[in-house]
């Protein structure tokens, strides 16, 4: 689920780097040179940031938000910020020293120690976690602080210049993936910029939920320019039309931690520690598909839009395709008599999230009335809404609606009547709730066609932006590299022109006559010991 072009443009990039001419030599290598699989991984994450990057959206933060939560504290609960995707902590600090500034401007009644700021900041990369933790910075990755705060919260450390310890104590680095492992709680501010672009929508909506569980009421989240929040526009929303700041929305979330991987990884663990008989799961897994196949009643599992995602066992006689654009739809598959019921039953399973059960619906099976009981059941532990929908026979002898209905009992013409007439109302009854819905379900069928266009278009733009975005960082961090590279070319460049000054300078001073030949024996230089004691001139013995 991470954007494919990106991946593509950083393997080319390496193919490019190696001097390799196609993917497949390259893959040979990366097989090979464990050194390069840690540079390729290191190339994908794509690590930019800086010290107040877009210092506009931290001028903002700095004057208005972070007073805002330190507003509403109490004198001794903590400020809980949390950094994800930190880096090499250029950020975090950052808001370490924004924080450290307006705790210093607070009036003696408000405790104005920075042992109040707790700044969570991590990051999947190791080195870059380490970095982050020495707090040490070349000059060249400054950039973006002024000269007041370098000389106020910096000091020079051999060549470099390091964070005063006031500074660091404030931050917590760890390393962390916030797709996977459990997220912090009670977090005021949860700042995640340039990261979710490399993602697809999928991984961009877990991320954000697990935000929005992070976050306290009202909390703070910051994105990147290329992100926002339209895929969970339930959870949060814009405080501005500039800055890509949100406030958490005080609504159930629908973050779950999935412990599945951790429960692979142990269970991994246990088979190489323990190996156990596979002969014993074998027919354990047997056992259970034939139970599952002979007694368990039919089904089918449809997701929170009522597209059927799996079927269970025979449905033919409950379900069949409609005719006309093939649809997975579960009310339009549904045979006659069905699909009403079905409506009402998943309405109140998604409305009040527990199992609801109908007993004794009629429908109707090639002129015949069959009679089943229908039990909705919303899943647990899924990402989106899922609900388990089953179908059990009631194994009721059917009745011919041609005419060979079962024996009634004998009856005045009156009672006979009275049942035609309530027979006909029922009829009547349905045909108008089935006209009623199927002209809701096409006015919403516009509606939605209308959204999902609008949605198209949006998520288009969107996925430009971001894919721009992308573009722009990776060139950030290809001229970062390039920076780095001529700055150490210059340093190189000094030290052989200080090396060639010294050697010239013992030439000059060595008193007796030196010459220097080339290979072919005709003299490059002299020195002034040769000058002087042959009584020649630099012109007459040049060449």
């Amino acid at each position: 689920y991470y954007k494919q072009p990106t991946i593509r443009r950083r393997i080319l990039r390496r193919i490019a780097l190696n001097n390799l001419s196609s993917p497949v030599q390259y893959l040979r290598y990366l097989k090979d040179v464990t050194l390069e699989q840690d540079n390729l991984y290191h190339d994908l994450l794509i690590p930019v940031t800086s010290f107040f990057r877009d210092y506009s959206i931290f001028e903002n933060l700095c004057e208005s938000v972070l007073p805002s939560i330190e507003k509403v504290k109490l004198s001794n609960e903590p400020i809980r910020i949390w950094i994800a995707g930190c880096s090499t902590g250029q950020e975090a600090y950052s808001y370490a020293i924004c924080l450290k500034e307006y705790l210093g401007t607070l009036p003696p009644d408000r405790t104005n120690n920075v042992s109040r700021v707790q700044i969570f900041a991590t990051d999947i990369r190791e080195p870059a976690i380490a970095k982050a933790r020495t707090g040490i910075y070349t000059m060249s990755e400054l950039e973006g602080l002024s000269s007041q705060r370098l000389d106020t919260f910096f000091t020079k450390f051999d060549g470099s210049y390091q964070l005063n310890k006031v500074i660091r104590d404030m931050c917590v680095f760890a390393v962390h993936n916030f797709l996977k492992d459990p997220p912090f709680a009670k977090v005021d501010l949860v700042s995640c910029r340039n990261v979710l672009i490399y993602m697809e929508p999928y991984l961009q909506n877990k991320a954000l939920s697990a935000f929005h569980y992070a976050l306290n009421p009202n909390g703070y989240l910051l994105l990147g320019r290329a992100e926002n929040t339209s895929h969970v526009s339930d959870l949060f929303v814009a405080t501005g039309k500039k800055d890509k700041l949100f406030t958490r929305k005080d609504t159930p979330g629908t973050f779950r931690y999935n412990s599945a991987m951790a429960k692979d990884q142990l269970q991994t663990v246990n088979k190489t520690s323990h190996p156990v008989e596979s002969g014993e799961t074998d027919f354990q897994k047997s056992a259970d598909i034939v139970l599952l196949s002979k007694f368990s009643p039919v089904g089918v599992v449809v997701n929170k839009d009522m597209e059927i995602v799996h079927f269970r066992g025979n449905t033919g006689k409950y379900l069949e395709p409609a005719p006309g654009k093939a649809s997975y739809n579960l009310f339009k598959m549904a045979r006659p008599g069905l699909a009403f019921e079905l409506r009402n039953l998943l309405h109140k399973a998604k409305q009040l999230n527990v199992a609801v059960v109908k007993e004794s619906v009629v429908f109707i099976v090639n002129n015949e009335e069959h009679s089943i009981n229908i039990e909705a059941i919303p899943l647990p532990d899924t990402i989106e809404p899922h609900f388990l929908v089953l179908l059990h026979d009631t194994a009721e002898p059917t009745t011919n609606q041609n005419g060979g209905k079962k024996d009634k009992p004998s009856s005045s013409n009156d009672y006979e009547m009275l049942l035609q007439k309530s027979e006909q109302e029922l009829l009547q009854l349905r045909e108008d709730i089935k006209g009623i819905t199927e002209i809701q379900e096409t006015a919403n069928e516009e509606l939605q066609s209308a959204n999902e266009e609008l949605l198209s278009g949006s998520e288009e733009l969107q996925s430009l932006n971001e894919e721009l975005e992308a573009g722009k960082e990776e060139l950030q961090s290809t001229n970062e590299e390039l920076t780095v590279m001529n700055q150490e070319m210059l340093g190189l460049n000094d030290k052989l022109r200080a090396a060639r000054n010294y050697a010239e300078a013992i030439i000059t001073t060595i008193r007796e006559p030196l010459l220097v030949l080339d290979k072919k024996m005709f003299i490059k230089t002299a020195n002034r010991a040769f000058y002087k004691t042959f009584d020649v001139k630099e012109t007459e013995i040049a060449g």
